[in-house]
């Protein structure tokens, strides 16, 4: 067999064409150009890596502005009370005053065994403070 690859691997349907072939395929020329240079491609990255913290230290403030969620939570407990009746002793209180408050977009609710959350979540436009406020007056 080895006599058929140095003659080109004819009769071998195997071979594919002998040495001469799988020496034109056998590397990626990229993969072989960073194994050799090796200080080139550590010099690449480090350059690379400087370049974008720079490039992300002096992205403008306006590219990645601070965006106050208004949401507000609401925790309360009931210690040794089963969840049903946290849920309709408080959870559903709650959510009835809270539902009253003008701006509120979505209100979800937990009830488990002695604790019951419920989470309110308001329009974009409105000032968290505010949101606050209301949530305490209800």
């Amino acid at each position: 067999m080895s006599e058929q690859m140095t003659n080109g691997g004819k009769g071998d349907p195997r071979a594919g064409g002998g040495v001469r072939f799988l020496e034109r395929y056998k590397e990626f020329g990229p993969t072989s150009f960073a194994v050799e240079h090796r200080t080139s491609m550590l010099v690449m990255l480090a350059i690379i890596a400087v370049l974008g913290a720079l490039s992300y230290a002096t992205t403008p403030k306006e590219s990645f502005p601070e965006i106050a969620i208004p949401i507000v939570a609401v925790n309360t407990l009931y210690p040794g009370v089963s969840p049903a009746d946290v849920e309709s002793q408080v959870t559903r209180v709650l959510e009835k005053e809270l539902s009253t408050i003008s701006e509120v977009d979505e209100m979800t609710s937990t009830s488990v065994e002695g604790y019951s959350s419920i989470v309110v979540t308001f329009a974009a436009s409105v000032n968290l403070e505010e949101a606050l406020q209301k949530v305490r007056e209800k």
